[in-house]
C-alpha cells in the first residue's frame, strides 16, 4: 500500500473549499433568470407602481426623466447628487414635496429626490 502525500498546505484547501461554498450560496440569492434577487425585487415594485399608476390621481406613479444628466439627492435640500439620471430613465414616483419628487429608479432601485419639473408622463 502506497500513501501519497499532497503538496496542497491544509488551510489552502479549506480557504478554496469556502470560496466554494460562498459562491454556491450567491446563486440561491439570484432568481430563475440568473439576475440578482434586489433587481428582480426592484422591477417587483416598478410594475406594481405602473399598475397603481393606471388608477390613480393622486401624482404618484411611473415617469420618465425629462432632461440629461438629471441629478438624484438623498435629501431634498442636499447639496451633492448621489447619482446621475440619463435622458428617458424611468423611475416610480412616490410623493411630491415642495417641487421635488421622490423617487425610485427603476434600472437600480436607488431611491433619492429629484426636481420633478424634470419628470415627463410619456416614455421614449
Amino acid at each position: 500500500m502506497t500513501v501519497v502525500r499532497s503538496a496542497v498546505p491544509m488551510g489552502l484547501s479549506v480557504l478554496v473549499l469556502s470560496g466554494l461554498a460562498a459562491c454556491s450560496d450567491s446563486r440561491q440569492a439570484s432568481n430563475d433568470r440568473g439576475r440578482p434577487a434586489a433587481a428582480a425585487a426592484s422591477e417587483a415594485v416598478v410594475n406594481a407602481a405602473e399598475d397603481q399608476a393606471e388608477d390613480s390621481d393622486d401624482g404618484t406613479g411611473v415617469f420618465y426623466v425629462g432632461t440629461g444628466r438629471l441629478g438624484l439627492y438623498p435629501e431634498r435640500r442636499a447639496v451633492s447628487p448621489i447619482a446621475f439620471l440619463t435622458l428617458d430613465e424611468k423611475v416610480v414616483r412616490t410623493s411630491t414635496e415642495d417641487g421635488w419628487a421622490y423617487v425610485r429608479v427603476a434600472r437600480t432601485g436607488q431611491v433619492g429626490w429629484l426636481n420633478d419639473a424634470q419628470l415627463i408622463q410619456r416614455g421614449p
